[in-house]
């Protein structure tokens, strides 16, 4: 077992955070992070600078601001089931998102307009002196949206505003992420075995097209699941995604090389290996989650906090 990881008792059931509740057991957990003092003073590399290994310049994190953090928190619904655990995921993103030095709200029992409504709001704000935008939806969902306690909303009725410079102007060539904890279907990942990588051949270039770009830049989703599957959550230890996300955010928050998007692979190899249903009465049996990222990012995205807080600790 890694340090600092606990692995979940065999009698505690997880949910699927779609349209109903599953009982399955997870595989793995953690524990709820800690607060200690403490400084930061592993990163050496100045922030807004270019990665000697990629080419690829860092968005600069220099202004007064880290930014707002909005978390929005379904637990009950008119016509689905309660979303237990999704209070521990709360607990775990104020934590370390606050550390990170985010200015953190949450919105908990919103209907689905509300929740549009709210993120026009949003895009409308003035972010001027902020860094970045972060916002995280936990909820049930299915494939392209999630639920409110009322109604179902799309996610470019969400976010639509985001991805338009005329009206999201103070967010232009900043970041902006999107974490998604929400079923995107009722299916779920079969674990398989990892075949080893075939020997190099010498014809490791494939002819494309040429490059696609979104109508969007600096922006990213991460999905605690794949298109069409089945998102799970521990309602004693929340889920698996954020459990996993918050972790990492908190072990990588001083280091000069796992920007944002190398730190969700690595969320994700972890979800994808480490966790794992294993209820022999249910469909989703030994089934996995495999989280995914969708992103116009054009640069690194470090979240190095902007000075010396009290930083989360995960124990065991």
């Amino acid at each position: 077992m890694e340090e600092g990881r606990s692995t979940i008792p065999p009698d505690i059931l997880t949910e699927v955070d779609g349209n109903g509740p599953s009982k399955q057991p997870s595989r793995r957990s953690r524990s709820l992070p800690t607060e200690e003092s403490g400084g930061h003073s592993q990163n050496t590399k100045p922030q807004g600078s270019t990665d000697s290994v990629t080419g690829l310049d860092e968005y600069p994190m220099t202004y007064p601001r880290r930014g707002h953090a909005v978390i929005f928190n379904n637990y009950w619904f008119a016509e689905h089931s309660l979303r237990d655990g999704t209070d521990t995921d709360v607990v775990n993103l104020q934590r370390t998102l606050g550390m990170l030095g985010f200015k953190v709200t949450v919105h908990k029992d919103l209907t689905a307009p509300e929740m549009e409504v709210k993120m026009k709001e949003l895009a409308r704000d003035d972010h001027s002196n902020a860094d970045c935008f972060f916002a995280v939806f936990l909820s049930h969902g299915a494939e392209g949206g999630i639920f409110g306690k009322i109604g179902f909303s799309r996610y470019d009725a969400l976010t639509g505003d985001f991805h338009r410079g005329d009206i999201c102007k103070t967010l232009v060539g900043k970041p902006k992420i999107f974490i998604i904890q929400a079923c995107r279907g009722n299916e779920s990942e079969e674990a398989v075995a990892v075949s080893p990588p075939p020997p190099d051949d010498g014809y490791g270039e494939i002819e494309t097209d040429g490059p696609t770009v979104a109508a969007g830049s600096d922006i990213l989703y991460a999905f605690a699941s794949g298109s069409g599957s089945a998102a799970f959550r521990s309602p004693e230890h929340g889920s698996w995604f954020i459990q996993t996300l918050c972790q990492y955010m908190c072990d990588y928050a001083d280091s000069s090389s796992m920007d944002f998007q190398r730190i969700l692979t690595k969320v994700s190899q972890q979800v994808s290996t480490e966790f794992a249903c294993n209820n022999t009465t249910s469909g989703h049996h030994n089934r996995k989650q495999a989280p995914t990222v969708e992103t116009t990012f054009t640069k690194l995205l470090y979240l190095r906090p902007k000075a010396k807080t009290r930083k989360p600790k995960y124990f065991q």
